[in-house]
């Protein structure tokens, strides 16, 4: 029944889509992405990638495009714009190294599911944006968006009130196991339940809610009915708790930011004020309230944030190897770093960066730059209620750029489309009033110029790039003959490892030209990795012979023995090293985005002339 309930839910969308109007589809298709876990498949999909969410965004793209073809949309439905070059940039470097160029570790089930993520990200983007030229009622998409966000909240205070999960009981009901995880229950985090909403974790709801969260203060904050405002009002106070339940530290802070933000974004006088004494309000609960200090100290549950840390040396090392293209799509959670797996970064730039190389990562600073001039645009729109809306848009994608810090959101789908679903809407607000931003003319001489100053610059960069001296080690803390006279040599061997790292570090901090790198393997009781850069070979030596000798006097550390892991090298650091590659990809970007003119000198009538930019 479960099953048959999904499929009876999908050709009920399926028959809303086909007989609404725009306004109907948009409010769907947003409706979807916020409220349906990411992760629901249709059970007679007959494959485990058609998802209810995907399943929305095929039948809205139909859709769509048989309103363009009869004439219900505007030919300048699809009209392109600078973010739609840098998305298709973007789509063609990932698959490129992402996939294609991918080392033979990558797994081809992740290369799929990213593959298909990005394809339906890019979707949203595009159908979003004709569907808000087409309906041009902003303050309906708000509504609609602080709807869902009062629905959220409201499954988050009562999974808070029964300690159970919405979507466990909901892929229970189904028929979906335990098979994704979102079946699964809710995590806890220092005794206290964490609630998760419709989302996969409970720090992806915390920054999705805080997504939402400028829609419901701008809706409280515009003129409108009595009603609808004090709704909004209720749908602000029950996000703020319902993020607080998640005890996600960093959506926490990022609460009252948001308020802040958008009242600067919007330039609204009643929201700067409700800014300031919504940031006082809450410095003062935060120093007063004991309750509240403990929940949102990084002294409880210290692992979540130490992971992330630890995390860093690992993949950074997997990626050494491949830095150029990555270790492809899948490629963290497949290659064995020390023996273990790493599946993911909780960073969505560091994965990135893993994934698809410094190629893959120009293409995304390409994207986001592209992405903050659009936002940039929206401040010069001079309706107020209009500039209010774009702020609320623009302030929830800047809180998804955000997030991508502490969560790896971009790779996520449902917090990835609803950001470029809020891209979409700040690119139409501000089109209805400043018109479509300006595009640049394709022009070979103008791309080859460009891409190749990139390169050079690129080249240049790694000419000069400093070269240093660096030796690498392993080490073990923990003797093999004491090892088995011990209770619990692996606890303690780890804490060996942590004293002889923090030691090395020490050491490494008096000395301004030398870096060190000490990680635990993982692999044993006390075995580790330690890596020493100078910029000359004796400075190298002499670091490890200060750190044998600081570490001679400790006596629970007498066993501490090195060996080489390999011979002594000359490297470049890998930002200089990759330079080229980094260069051409921004330099293409900029050929191919950015409006900027290239002017050449022809001669009219016998007179040399100024010929008109190609821009």
């Amino acid at each position: 029944m479960g099953a048959l309930a999904v499929d009876a839910v999908a050709a009920l969308l399926a028959l809303v889509i086909a007989w609404g109007d725009a306004p109907v589809v948009l409010a769907v298709l947003l409706g979807t992405i916020v409220l349906v876990p990411d992760q629901l498949v249709l059970p007679h999909g007959h494959t485990s990638y058609l998802t209810l969410n995907h399943a929305v965004i095929v039948m809205v793209a139909v859709k769509v495009a048989w309103m363009w073809h009869r004439g219900r949309l505007s030919r300048n439905a699809f009209t392109a714009t600078p973010l739609h070059i840098a998305l298709a940039l973007l789509a063609v470097a990932w698959t490129m190294v992402g996939v294609v160029l991918a080392p033979t570790s990558s797994s081809p089930v992740f290369e799929k599911i990213r593959l298909l993520n990005l394809a339906a990200m890019l979707a949203v983007f595009v159908l979003a944006l004709a569907l808000f030229r087409a309906i041009d009622r902003p303050w309906l998409s708000a509504r609609v968006l602080t709807t869902a966000l009062a629905i959220t909240a409201v499954i988050a205070v009562v999974e808070h009130a029964t300690g159970s999960a919405f979507t466990q009981h909901l892929f229970r009901a189904t028929g979906q196991g335990t098979g994704s995880l979102s079946s699964f229950p809710l995590e806890l985090r220092a005794g206290h339940v964490r609630v998760r909403s419709t989302a996969e974790f409970a720090l992806d709801y915390a920054w999705l809610a805080v997504m939402l969260l400028p829609f419901a203060v701008a809706v409280a904050a515009h003129r409108g009915a009595v009603i609808v405002r004090a709704a909004a009002v209720g749908a602000i106070g029950l996000a703020a708790v319902a993020v607080y339940w998640t005890y996600a530290r960093s959506a926490a802070v990022a609460v009252p930011a948001v308020v802040v933000v958008l009242a600067a974004m919007s330039r609204n006088r009643q929201l700067v004020i409700a800014a300031i004494l919504g940031a006082v309000a809450a410095g003062i609960g935060f120093g007063v309230d004991p309750a509240l200090r403990h929940h949102l100290s990084l002294s409880v549950d210290q692992g979540s944030y130490a992971v992330r840390f630890q995390r860093l040396p690992l993949v950074l090392a997997a990626v050494a190897h491949h830095p150029f293209t990555g270790l492809g799509f899948g490629g963290i959670e497949t290659f064995l770093t020390a023996g273990i797996p790493v599946p993911t970064t909780d960073n969505f730039y560091l994965l990135t960066y893993a994934s698809t190389g410094v190629i893959g990562a120009a293409a995304l600073v390409a994207v986001l730059v592209t992405s903050l001039t659009q936002i940039g645009r929206s401040w010069l729109i001079a309706d107020d209620g209009r500039r209010l809306l774009a702020a609320a848009a623009a302030t929830g994608a800047v809180g998804f750029a955000v997030s991508g810090l502490f969560d790896d959101a971009l790779f996520v789908p449902q917090p990835a489309q609803l950001a470029f679903a809020l891209l979409a809407l700040v690119v139409a607000t501000t089109e209805a009033e400043r018109g479509y931003a300006l595009m640049p003319r394709f022009s070979l001489p103008r791309l080859v110029l460009f891409t190749g100053a990139g390169a050079a610059l690129g080249v240049l960069a790694y000419s000069i790039a400093p070269i240093r001296d660096v030796q690498q080690r392993s080490f073990t803390v923990l003797p093999v003959q004491r090892e088995a006279a011990w209770s619990n040599p692996s606890y303690l061997g780890n804490e060996m490892t942590l004293s002889m790292c923090t030691i090395a570090q020490h050491m490494a901090d008096t000395q301004p030209r030398v870096r060190l790198q000490c990680r635990d393997d993982f692999t044993g009781p006390g075995d580790g990795t330690m890596r020493v850069e100078a910029p000359t070979g004796a400075q190298v030596l002499a670091m490890y012979d200060a750190i044998d000798a600081a570490t001679a006097k400790v006596s629970y550390l007498s066993g501490y023995q090195t060996q080489l892991s390999g011979p002594p090298k000359k490297v470049r650091p890998t930002g200089w090293r990759t330079a080229p590659a980094s260069g051409t990809t921004i330099g293409l970007a900029v050929g191919l985005i950015a409006p900027l003119p290239l002017r050449r000198r022809r001669s009219v009538g016998g007179q040399v002339t100024a010929a008109p930019a190609v821009a």
